[in-house]
């Protein structure tokens, strides 16, 4: 069996910061016809989508934490990515590092969900 990720969902305490911080600082598009009061919508360079929900309007108490995701983003330029976010003061936990699989840094999001931002290694 093979899946194909389509949708990350991070859970929010505060739906309006999250949101202004992926559509503002990241750039994501706001999907508003796929959006509403509690539920916020993103696309991304893929066919992946990122979306965000306030978790007084979900019925599950283990997605109330926030910072308990990690989202893997891919980019073309890392240094230059690393330089955007910096002058955005997004919070960056480390420097960025040469992996095997590629340059990679890390980051957070205004709740804590973290964000790491990697470049292949070009074969």
């Amino acid at each position: 069996m093979s899946y194909n990720l389509c949708i990350a969902i991070l859970y929010v305490h505060d739906l309006e910061k999250e949101k202004r911080f992926y559509q503002d600082v990241l750039e994501l598009p706001f999907l508003e016809a796929r959006s509403d009061p509690d539920f916020a919508m993103f696309g991304t360079a893929g066919d992946s989508i990122l979306a965000l929900q306030d978790v007084k309007t979900t019925d599950s108490p283990e997605t109330h934490k926030a910072g308990g995701v990690e989202l893997a983003l891919q980019v073309n330029d890392l240094d230059a990515t690393c330089r955007e976010w910096q002058s955005k003061r997004v919070p960056t936990l480390t420097k960025v590092e040469d992996l095997a699989f590629g340059r990679v840094s890390h980051a957070q999001d205004p709740e804590g969900h973290l964000l790491t931002i990697y470049q292949p290694t070009q074969r």
